[in-house]
């Protein structure tokens, strides 16, 4: 007879722990270590290189190419205003009115004191002529002669200082029209009929124009595109760069723009260099003031290397890429962008033509990692051994034969059996006779 104490049921449970422990250590060391996960699947393209304009964008502002504030030239109170406010207008056009009895009342007594100077003049040259003819036969003393000349010498100043002052009379005349100095658009009147205004350097302003065709699109270059897109093109190729302009309002840069200058210095303090761009403007759409994102391209399309911004990688202020080798590694390349071209971003520095570049996958990749690779395009990211999708095939109708299988008939469903047809396999009760 066993006898089960503590101590025996103690020891058999220890037992049985170490038993199951070495069975799992046993069995572990014969599967052997695992086995390592396979090289993650990535997709590569290869680098793509073509011709290609590359365009850098900036801000700025459209300007009006001339632009005036109308003041009055002379004194006096505003008898009519002659235009519609933001009216275009043609250079010549009469603007403003002022009174201009005044000056034409100076006008006339200057006129007459001009009449009266003439006549003066006319009378010494006579008397002078007389002089001449007395003093060859000595009638005349050479002092009466002397004081002839001297008349006539102050008869001739007269003249010219009172048709100077006709002259001045006559152009403040004038200028009681205020006239459009340039062709352009106008703002508001800002004085109206019966305001007296003052000539001078504090006179007010009346209205202004600005000139909308042609008109400048003004804008800042940094440092770097002036020093490597620009500066080493020759003057005459400066025009031939390509500009597109964009309002706040769009999207795009639709509008055209051809460079017209650029500034003869760089600004110190900001680093940039100004630039103007011009457009002809003939539907007046810039109008002065407006902001506008700018474009600016090479003079010419050039070789550049492009890849997908989804094989760009960030680290810290650094881009980088990842290259597969030959052996299906991957290969760290730190790279230098530039512009964004049909969607491709250019690369300066870190590729080279010919090189495959990890599109998608980037995450599950280490330097120097094996990979499986499928090879895509860049610019559409599709493989280039893929089949287009089939075509479904029209679905057949009961009644109807498929046209690719030749003349075969399918039968059409039959109609439901009724009940009533079915006959009854119980036997029905027979009536009696």
């Amino acid at each position: 007879m066993v006898i089960f104490n503590q101590k025996n049921l103690f020891l058999g449970a220890i037992a049985l722990i170490a038993l199951f422990v070495s069975t799992k250590f046993f069995n572990a060391h014969a599967e052997g270590p695992p086995a390592m996960p396979p090289p993650p699947p990535i997709t590569m393209a290869a680098v793509l290189e073509k011709d290609v304009i590359e365009w850098s964008e900036f801000s700025g502002r459209i300007e009006a190419m001339d632009a005036v504030e109308v003041k009055p030239k002379v004194s006096g109170t505003i008898e009519k205003v002659h235009f519609q406010d933001g009216a275009m207008v043609k250079k010549g056009d009469v603007l403003f009115t002022i009174d201009p009895r005044p000056y034409k009342a100076e006008y006339d007594r200057l006129t007459g004191a001009l009449a009266a100077a003439d006549s003066a003049l006319v009378n010494a040259k006579q008397e002078i002529t007389r002089a001449k003819n007395l003093m060859a036969t000595k009638a005349i003393s050479k002092r009466e002669y002397d004081e002839r000349a001297s008349a006539l010498r102050i008869a001739e100043g007269n003249m010219r200082a009172a048709k100077g002052a006709v002259d001045a009379a006559k152009v403040n005349m004038d200028y009681t029209d205020v006239i459009a100095p340039i062709s352009g658009k106008l703002g508001r009147a800002e004085l109206t009929e019966g305001n007296t205004v003052n000539a001078g350097s504090s006179a007010p302003v009346l209205t202004r124009i600005v000139a909308l065709s042609p008109i400048y699109i003004s804008f800042e270059v940094d440092e770097q595109t002036f020093l490597s897109h620009i500066q080493h093109y020759p003057a005459d190729a400066l025009k031939q760069i390509p500009v597109q302009v964009g309002l706040a309002n769009q999207k795009d840069t639709p509008i055209p723009a051809t460079i017209h200058s650029f500034d003869n210095q760089l600004n110190v303090s900001s680093g940039t260099i100004r630039v103007r761009a011009i457009n002809d403007n003939a539907d007046g759409k810039l109008v002065p003031g407006l902001f506008a994102r700018v474009k600016l391209g090479t003079p010419r399309a050039e070789t550049r290397l492009l890849v997908s911004e989804k094989a760009i990688g960030t680290d810290q202020s650094k881009k980088y890429v990842f290259v597969v080798n030959d052996k299906n590694m991957a290969e760290y390349r730190e790279v230098t962008l530039g512009s964004v071209v049909d969607g491709l971003r250019v690369v300066n520095t870190g590729l080279k033509a010919g090189d495959k570049v990890i599109v998608n996958g980037l995450m599950r990749v280490r330097p120097g990692a094996p990979v499986t690779p499928d090879v895509v395009d860049m610019q559409t990211e599709a493989s280039p051994t893929a089949k287009p999708a089939a075509e479904a095939k029209p679905e057949v109708k009961p009644g109807e034969a498929k046209k690719e299988d030749g003349p075969v008939l399918i039968p059409a469903e039959k109609e439901p059996i009724k009940v009533q047809d079915v006959p009854s396999s119980v036997d029905q009760p027979k009536k009696p006779e």
